[in-house]
């Protein structure tokens, strides 16, 4: 009697490990969708893929194991009342389904603490790291990183995110925003992590890069997949474009070094080619090794190289740079007008000067249009009202 209530015991006490370790064998299952950045030797993304479910099953056992004391204490009880073997029987057995949906409901339990803590990580609008997150996770990323890999940084923002937000309204613009959230987290690998840092800046940071990698290929992914994001203006369908730049980890080919660039001055790294990006027209990723900057333009989905040349000419004031500065406000003042005219450029014009080409204006010409159009913002008139009068 004693040898089997033994038993009993130990095996009912057993049974909590093998409900536990056995849910670990299903965590190691989940797969992962094909990744144009995998490596098929590298079996990191697995790994890294099951870390989720680990942090869940830690919790899980946590909850197990807080609960165990008070379960095997009513076990002992009823097993001590217990007048036959038939009973021990029915007793552990009964008890062994309560650990079953004590188990299974702590695992629910595991899966909501687990996302709450995450949603304390990600911001609402872009569905992306915070940055305090993204930060903390930098830093544990350069410390984690081997000397047979590379870390990559972009940085970039969205272009006329402010012609977004003033024709579609703030409320529609943020769920852009998260459109793009969402395109960079199906393009990136598990251990890949982005941030938004705060309107249409976005940062991501890429691990375990091969030296043979290229950089502008990784990133011409993530364009692509931005790109199917869309919004409508005029009854036109828009797609959104990104200005970029990135930054790789260690520059030279020595990859073993002691060296852990801060995040502030590996983003100033990535935010430079970036900002190169605009000056050249938009849609752009720009790439800086030393003193040379080669600027890529994404076309149907892939990045062509469209400028390439040196630092101190891009920022010298030359008769191309003052030529690119004039069609970069051009372009922005007519978009200007356009929103203040019900996005119908034309009519304006032929309502103004009896012509509808914009590029027969004089510049005083274009002045009277923006004073028009900052007035009729300014008070609120009815932009079509104005045309149609």
């Amino acid at each position: 009697m004693i040898c089997n209530n033994l038993y009993l015991a130990l095996q009912y006490t057993l049974k909590y490990k093998y409900i536990y370790y056995n849910m670990g064998d299903t965590y190691k299952s989940g797969g992962q969708a094909d990744n144009p950045f995998a490596d098929p030797r590298d079996k990191t993304s697995t790994d890294v893929l099951s870390a989720r479910n680990l942090q869940i099953a830690k919790i899980h056992e946590r909850m197990v194991i807080q609960a165990r004391p008070r379960l095997e204490l009513e076990r002992q009880k009823a097993l001590k009342n217990a007048e036959s073997d038939d009973q021990i029987r029915a007793l552990t057995k009964y008890f062994d389904s309560q650990s079953e949906e004590l188990s299974s409901l702590f695992q629910t339990l595991a899966e909501d603490e687990y996302r709450a803590e995450r949603s304390h990580q990600t911001e609402n609008i872009s569905g992306l790291l915070r940055k305090e997150t993204f930060e903390k996770m930098y830093e544990e990323s350069l410390s984690r990183r081997k000397p047979t890999e590379k870390v990559v940084m972009v940085a970039f923002d969205l272009d006329k995110f402010k012609d977004i937000n003033e024709t579609i309204g703030h409320t529609a613009a943020d769920v852009v925003l998260g459109q793009v959230g969402a395109a960079i987290k199906k393009v990136i690998r598990s251990y890949d992590f982005a941030t938004r840092i705060g309107g249409d800046e976005f940062v991501i940071m890429l691990n375990k890069v091969k030296p043979e990698m290229d950089a502008v290929n990784l990133v011409q992914r993530i364009g692509e997949e931005i790109s199917k994001v869309t919004w409508e203006k005029g009854g036109k369908i828009n797609h959104i474009t990104f200005s970029a730049g990135c930054t790789v980890f260690p520059e030279s080919d020595v990859l073993e070094t002691d060296d852990k660039p801060f995040f502030s001055d590996m983003r100033e790294e990535a935010d430079f080619p970036s900002r190169i990006s605009k000056k050249l027209g938009r849609n752009r990723l720009t790439t800086v090794v030393g003193q040379y900057y080669v600027a890529h333009e994404l076309v149907n989905g892939q990045y062509v190289q469209a400028e390439k040349g040196l630092l101190e000419d891009i920022e010298a004031d030359t008769a191309e740079s003052c030529m690119r500065e004039i069609l970069s406000n051009f372009q922005r003042i007519a978009e200007e007008v356009e929103r203040a005219f019900g996005n119908d450029l034309h009519h304006a014009l032929l309502l103004y000067f009896g012509k509808t080409d914009q590029y027969d204006l004089t510049i005083h010409q274009w002045a009277k249009l923006l004073l028009e159009a900052r007035k009729l913002k300014k008070h609120g008139k009815s932009d079509q009202a104005k045309l149609d009068r």
